[in-house]
């Protein structure tokens, strides 16, 4: 009899200090976390198998290699600071070269980027599970994040753009585990986070004030661990700290107080096409800049004005980038360029926001060859989802059902990311503007892929409830009540 209870114990339950326990030893093989790394491996495994590991370089590929090659620990302790790139990525290749040598230096970041792309999978998983969707969404879910190819091809790109992608999912998920148990040093973590995905890439700087928010949101709604919290503020406001002062090392080094002087550049892009360096004071850059357009625009006069129902003056992308490579901001001093943009941005603020806002919004000006732009339809389905989801954040609010605070950091990660692509800086200083949609939205993705599966699984639920002809939840089911309490929250 003993025996018989022995065998079949340890496949169903155990007795453990006088508590039941139940043990399947298959739960791995049902966990959605296992399936999508061990597809995410065999499709890594499949890439380096036809060469897919091999480094692609971009627009800004050679920049980050001349700012390793002028990189060093040493200097960057003394205050010696590259004005055009951020110390972030040239650390990473840097040390590549320092251990692996000079030609394996950008394979073994590919490889790197791979690496945290991967380990950033379950962090994802862990994310996707704490809005409780259906089974099968959540499994399309990770498994979208895991292979697709508009994601995964990043890693095999010289830019920071893996990266982000890989660190804003860790930072995610750090603020998700904080919040199931704050800890000191999740909150020193969390705070000084801010300082190294800003010196990753300067669009990050709208993650300080999303931090601010967030202890104090936290210290209202778990008042119990105050001191953990004011310990995380600390350390955000060291990180705003070490960031202006890096930005305080620029300025000592090329006049313009700023995370880089490419900012300066962007800006300066941005005020040719809005036509708004027609007001100017500066009359010598402005013939400069007007010759060049009126030399393209008379070999090509049946290019048509861009965006004019915002701005009448703004250029068309085309004529844009034609005429921008004879306006070129290294042949002018940055310290003339800076002041240009800054005479325009404070004499005409309002413009400068009113057309950064209508060159995305207005469709008009992105329909080429009578098709939307891929961007408009992108960043349309991100507003959307966007609107759907501050709706349903506050819902959640009122009525008081399920934890709102991270998706309300996932909402306010995604709006930042959105924000610094579409509109820019508005002022001189601080963020990175707009040159390459695709580049600069890529870190969001992870996060739009969550909303559009949760968004799905509400319509699964409500087609589940019409099939069954079940207007309400009252004789449903235990599985249609849950489907119902997901709706509702």
């Amino acid at each position: 009899m003993n025996s018989n209870t022995d065998e079949q114990t340890p496949a169903l339950t155990k007795q453990e200090n006088g508590k039941p326990t139940e043990r399947r030893r298959t739960w791995i093989f049902q966990s959605p976390m296992f399936w999508a790394m061990l597809i995410a491996a065999v499709f890594c495994l499949f890439l380096f198998r036809y060469g897919y590991f091999q480094p692609l370089v971009g627009g800004d590929t050679q920049d980050y290699l001349l700012a390793a090659d002028r990189f060093s620990f040493s200097a960057l302790l003394h205050g010696e600071v590259d004005t055009l790139r951020l110390p972030g990525y040239p650390a990473l290749i840097y040390l590549s070269r320092g251990f692996f040598g000079h030609d394996n230096a950008c394979r073994v970041v590919v490889i790197v980027q791979y690496l945290l792309y991967f380990l950033s999978i379950p962090c994802f998983c862990r994310i996707v599970e704490h809005y409780k969707l259906g089974v099968l969404c959540t499994w399309f879910a990770i498994v979208c994040y895991s292979v697709t190819p508009t994601l995964i091809a990043w890693n095999q790109m010289i830019l920071p753009e893996s990266l982000s992608i890989s660190a804003t999912v860790f930072f995610i998920f750090l603020v998700f585990i904080y919040l199931e148990r704050p800890t000191y040093l999740k909150a020193a973590l969390l705070g000084m986070s801010a300082f190294f995905l800003v010196m990753l890439r300067p669009s990050f700087l709208f993650l300080v004030p999303m931090l601010f928010l967030f202890w104090i949101l936290v210290t209202c709604v778990f008042f119990k661990g105050i001191r953990k919290h004011l310990a995380g503020f600390g350390c955000t406001v060291l990180s705003l700290a070490m960031i202006l002062g890096y930005c305080h090392l620029i300025e000592k080094k090329c006049g313009v107080f700023n995370l880089t002087e490419v900012a300066v550049s962007n800006q300066f892009q941005i005020i040719i096409q809005s036509g708004l360096y027609k007001k100017g004071k500066d009359r010598d850059l402005m013939a400069k800049i007007q010759d060049a357009i009126d030399r393209h625009e008379r070999k090509n006069d049946d290019i048509s004005p861009g965006n004019e129902w915002v701005y009448p003056d703004g250029l068309s992308d085309e004529t844009f980038r034609s005429c921008f490579w004879r306006i070129r901001p290294n042949d002018m001093p940055l310290s003339q360029r800076s002041a240009f943009v800054r005479q325009i941005l404070r004499d005409h603020r309002w413009e400068y926001i009113q057309y950064s806002l209508g060159k995305f919004l207005g469709v008009r000006h992105e329909v080429v060859g009578g098709r939307l732009s891929p961007k408009v339809i992108t960043f349309g389905l991100i507003y959307f989802l966007l609107a759907c989801e501050a709706v349903t954040i506050a819902l959640s609010t009122v009525r008081r059902r399920g934890p709102t605070l991270l998706c309300a950091m996932i909402w306010l990660l995604i709006a930042g990311v959105v924000f610094t692509t579409v509109v820019g800086a508005q002022h001189t200083t601080m963020f990175e503007l707009p040159s390459e949609y695709s580049r600069l939205v890529v870190s969001a993705i992870p996060f739009v892929i969550i909303l559009i599966f949760r968004y799905l699984d509400v319509l699964l639920c409500y087609w589940r409830m019409i099939a069954r002809k079940t207007p309400s939840c009252d004789n449903a089911t235990s599985g249609e009540k849950e489907d119902h309490v997901r709706i509702t929250t």
